[in-house]
């Protein structure tokens, strides 16, 4: 299976390279390209992709910005000719780090790290034990959160509600890309626009909806695909 990919890319020529880059290698599925991170907001309102290739220095709306806006967790390869953004990038679900001017070699070796990727993103959603403590910005207060605890993430425009078990859920302001960096390493998969779950926590699976013991949350049509197949992965 292919993997949707778009392009957002400022720069005509460099755009036209690597859209010609993402046609030469058999397992990408070219579906468009961007001069801005704005345009491609539009568009992935209404479609899901696989991988975005992203330029960092973009007009209207920078790289790493975009990515906080997402409402779903592509796989990102950053095309950019500046090196120090490269580690504040890797807290984003980034496969890897493309500078300027990018040989086609150097373009199939990040290709062939989304699959190394992805295994990895499995093994973590598989769930661990022991997560430890983080702490989250509650008002003018640090407030310590139980990373076991956590069951759910809803979405309420720009505040999450974090439900844990049995405690009162936890309001923050906060978007949810800016969350899964807080609350990292505890794995979490999306499957609603207003919804994020933690795996290990779901007692049972069907095609709409996914049950923590008793709260039953939907799940969206433009996540089911690649929520079930994470969920249920043994």
């Amino acid at each position: 299976m292919k993997l949707s990919c778009i392009v957002i890319e400022d720069e005509p020529l460099a755009r036209k390279l690597i859209v010609g880059y993402v046609e030469r290698v058999q397992g990408l599925h070219f579906k468009a390209d961007f001069a801005d991170a704005i345009s491609a907001l539009a568009y992935l309102s209404e479609h899901q992709v696989d991988v975005i290739f992203l330029d960092l220095h973009l007009p209207k709306l920078k790289g790493l910005e975009f990515i906080e806006k997402l409402h779903f967790s592509p796989l990102i390869i950053i095309t950019t000719a500046y090196h120090q953004y490269a580690l504040e990038s890797y807290a984003y679900p980034v496969v890897d780090y493309l500078l300027k001017p990018i040989e086609f070699h150097r373009f199939e070796q990040a290709i062939n790290k989304i699959g190394d990727y992805q295994h990895r993103l499995k093994i973590d959603i598989r769930g661990a034990t022991q997560l430890g403590d983080k702490f989250i910005q509650l008002g003018s207060r640090q407030v310590k959160i139980e990373l076991d605890n956590i069951l759910y993430i809803e979405s309420e425009l720009e505040y999450l509600k974090i439900f844990r078990k049995d405690k009162a859920p936890m309001r923050i302001r906060q978007s949810m890309q800016g969350v899964l960096k807080v609350l990292y390493p505890l794995p979490l998969v999306r499957i609603h626009r207003s919804f994020t779950v933690v795996p290990s926590k779901v007692t049972s699976i069907s095609s709409k909806h996914v049950d923590i013991d008793d709260i039953s949350l939907p799940i969206g049509r433009q996540y089911r695909s690649k929520a079930l197949k994470l969920l249920k992965t043994p």
